[in-house]
């Protein structure tokens, strides 16, 4: 098994794609969270320091140019938009 402290961020409301993702991504060490809504990406940001953030571009009908700015004035998180 392999270990590792990284924390990733998956925002998507799929539950069968978060399935998957968690599970390779786990396999990988990876330590997983994740948000299916607006209010729990930004609560989420302000209690754990993430590594990485995974976000599904058919997460939520808002400007996904927004959510990114506002993730982004918490931190220098870098964003992997699927």
């Amino acid at each position: 098994m392999v270990v590792c402290k990284k924390k990733i961020l998956v925002i998507n409301n799929n539950f069968i794609a978060c399935q998957i993702l968690a599970t390779r991504l786990t396999l990988l060490g990876y330590k997983v969270f994740f948000a299916s809504r607006r209010r729990d990406v930004l609560m989420m940001l302000e209690q754990e320091q993430f590594n990485l953030i995974i976000l599904d571009t058919k997460f939520t009908t808002l400007n996904l140019a927004k959510l990114c700015y506002k993730i982004t004035q918490y931190s220098s998180i870098p964003i992997l938009i699927l």
